[in-house]
Order: C-alpha cells, then sequence, then structure tokens
C-alpha cells in the first residue's frame, strides 16, 4: 500500500480525550446498525423470495448511494467542483492521495464480496469468528504502516475479545470441523451455489474467504486514515461508495446473465433489504469517521460488541435459541469493552489535566514576564 518511493506522511498531533471519545461512540452507532446484517438477509432470502444475488444488489446499491449522498451533503453549497471532490476523492489534487483513495474503493469492494461469500461457502459460526479477529490486523497494519502504538489496556481487550470470540461460537465450531459435518470440495456451478436449500458446511476455502473480509476492512480502514493524514479536512466519505456500488451492480449482471430474478414479487421484501442497507450504509459512515478519531484496530474491538446482539437479534427474527457459550462468550466482550473503556476515560482525563496544568504554567510564566518588562520600563 505504501510503496518505497513515497514519503511516510508525518505523525498527527494526539487526538484529544474528547474526540477519541467520539470515535468510540461512532463505532459503537456502526456495531449496532451492523448486527441486524445477520437476520434480515435469511428472513428474505427464507420467506419472501430473495436470493443472494437480489439481495446483494438491493443492500449494496442502497450503501453505496447513502455513502454517496451524505459525501455530497460535506461539499459546500452550490460548488459543483466541491461536490465532485467529495463522491470522487482520487480527483483531489493533492501528492499521495490517489492510490489510498483508489485502494480504498477496491478494498470496499473486497470486504462487502468476502463477507457474503463467506456466509455462502463455510459454516456460519466459522465465518463470524474469523470476521471477527479483525482487530489483529488493524493492529498489525496500524503498526505496520503508521506507526502505530497500541496502549497496553487495548491489546489486552483486543485478545480478549479475540478469544471470547472462540469461546462463544465453540460448540457450532466443533460440530463444523467433525468429518460428517465438512465439506471439501467446491461447487461445481452457480446454481449449487446459490440455492437456497444447501446446506453451508465448513470449507477450507470458506474459511480464507471469511478471514479475508476481515483483513481487507482493517485495510480500507488504514487508506482512509492514511488518505486523512494527507487531505487533512477533506472528505472521507465517498471512499466507501463507489465499492459499494460497483459490487451490486455487478450482482446485477450476474443475476441478469443467469436468468435470475432482481425484484421478488413480495411486497415484504423490500422493507426488509431496504432497512438492511441502510442500516448498513449507515455503519460504514460511522466506520469512516471513527477511524479518523481512532485507531481501526480499536474501531474492530468495539465492534465485537456486537456479539450478543447478533444472537439475540436472530433469537427474535428466526427463533434460534443461542447456547450458553455464545452468551457467556459475548458478555464477557462486553465486561472487557466496559473495563477498556473505563480505564481509556480515566486515562483522558489524566492527560487533560496535565494538559490544563502544563497551560496555565505558561501562561503564568507569560503574564511573569509581562510584569517583569513592565518593571524595568518603569526603572528605566
Amino acid at each position: 500500500m505504501l510503496s518505497a518511493a513515497e514519503p511516510v506522511p508525518p505523525d498527527p498531533p494526539p487526538v484529544p480525550p474528547r474526540l477519541r471519545r467520539r470515535g468510540y461512540l461512532l463505532a459503537a452507532v456502526a456495531t449496532a446498525s451492523w448486527s441486524p446484517d445477520a437476520v434480515l438477509p435469511r428472513l428474505a432470502r427464507r420467506h419472501y423470495g430473495g436470493n443472494t444475488l437480489n439481495i446483494v444488489f438491493w443492500k449494496f446499491v442502497l450503501v453505496g448511494a447513502i455513502n454517496l449522498f451524505y459525501a455530497a451533503s460535506l461539499a459546500p453549497r452550490g460548488s459543483l467542483r466541491g461536490v465532485r471532490r467529495a463522491v470522487l476523492p482520487c480527483t483531489l489534487r493533492r501528492k499521495g492521495v490517489l492510490l489510498p483513495a483508489l485502494l480504498a474503493t477496491l478494498f470496499t469492494a473486497a470486504t462487502n464480496t468476502c463477507f457474503v461469500t463467506a456466509y455462502m461457502t463455510t459454516a456460519a459460526s466459522n465465518a463470524v469468528v474469523l470476521i471477527e479477529i479483525n482487530p489483529l490486523w488493524g493492529a498489525a497494519l496500524g503498526c505496520l504502516f503508521l506507526s502505530d502504538v497500541l496502549p497496553v489496556r487495548t491489546a489486552i481487550a483486543i485478545a480478549v475479545g479475540v478469544a471470547c470470540a472462540f469461546v462463544a461460537f465453540l460448540p457450532e465450531i466443533i460440530g463444523a470441523a467433525d468429518g460428517a459435518a465438512v465439506d471439501t470440495a467446491a461447487p461445481r456451478s452457480l446454481d449449487e451455489l446459490l440455492r437456497p436449500e444447501r446446506v453451508v458446511r465448513a470449507t477450507w476455502y470458506g474459511n480464507l474467504v471469511a478471514i479475508g473480509a476481515g483483513l481487507f476492512f482493517q485495510a480500507f480502514l488504514l487508506c482512509c486514515r492514511l488518505f486523512g493524514r494527507r487531505c487533512p479536512g477533506a472528505p472521507t466519505a465517498g471512499l466507501a461508495c463507489w465499492g459499494a456500488l460497483g459490487c451490486g451492480m455487478t450482482a446485477a449482471i450476474v443475476a441478469v446473465a443467469h436468468g435470475s430474478v432482481l425484484c421478488p414479487p413480495h411486497a415484504e421484501f423490500y422493507p426488509l433489504i431496504i432497512g438492511n442497507g441502510a442500516l448498513a450504509g449507515l455503519a460504514w459512515v460511522c466506520c469512516i469517521k471513527a477511524c479518523q478519531l481512532v485507531t481501526g484496530a480499536e474501531v474492530g474491538l468495539i465492534l465485537l460488541a456486537d456479539m450478543p446482539l447478533v444472537p439475540f437479534w436472530v433469537y427474535l427474527g428466526l427463533g434460534e435459541v443461542p447456547s450458553p457459550f455464545t452468551i457467556g462468550g459475548g458478555l464477557t466482550v462486553w465486561a472487557t469493552l466496559g473495563v477498556h473503556g473505563w480505564l481509556d476515560y480515566r486515562a483522558g482525563r489524566e492527560a487533560e489535566r496535565c494538559d490544563g496544568a502544563a497551560r496555565r504554567l505558561e501562561e503564568s510564566h507569560l503574564e511573569g514576564g509581562k510584569r517583569t518588562e513592565l518593571s524595568i520600563e518603569r526603572f528605566n
């Protein structure tokens, strides 16, 4: 992502604790918005004539449109040039901006594609766990490309959260990993892959796709942070819209070529999928804003809070009762995030007190210097 010929952007000034708390809040909103994503497409597919292609089309076209309109709303009023720069960040005439903008678009498309494909090609429990370990990729990419230094409390919280993800879905992983449940043969055709009644079992290639979803998501956040450093103040919402729109239009082309239905006749399909797309679009916007205030690893850490929320939505929508492992692992993640947030709040308050004391000391020195100058003038 960063070639040897490109200069590494300078380290930005430390983010004030108040803005860091805002970044955590935005990541929490993204978590709440993404949590119903496990049940709404399944309801549309199971009861209202949805299939993978038309769900991907409607969902990601809405995600792209929401990000597109949000980016356009940030441009100055009456400035077509500002709108163009907001929705097409790669057109900004700044050095080193083009590559992060283009890579962010590609990583958005890759994240969306891998996220959907993972649930089609491996067991759901495997997909959830392998996607949830994305804070590890965020920490590695941030340290490698942006010289991030994670606080000890954040590193410990990430380790505990990832361990809880494995514990929460341990029964499903064990059940999907036995010899009778493992499906080692790839689907032989698109018809077989899209068949609604197809039983999805654990596969090595599906597991790799799930890992790729988390890795590409963190790479996208890294590109957003890099873009923000090289072009401070420029709107970054436009970085996600074109990849999502590309996913949706690609699904439409495949559906038309395959003879699949893009507009199911069931009226109930559209409120479900529109709500899903709107919530996912809001989540992308919040993640883009949050990664400008905190690191990608910290955004991924907050996203782990959806671990108990996903089974809750699945229980409400589909009646599937979560296992005690899932409930215990999810509550442990919440407790870990609570302790981490409290420690971060204390550290932020301490930093604010130190900054205030240093500022008052500097002001007293300046005031003392002015008084000395006045005394000298009077003596003379």
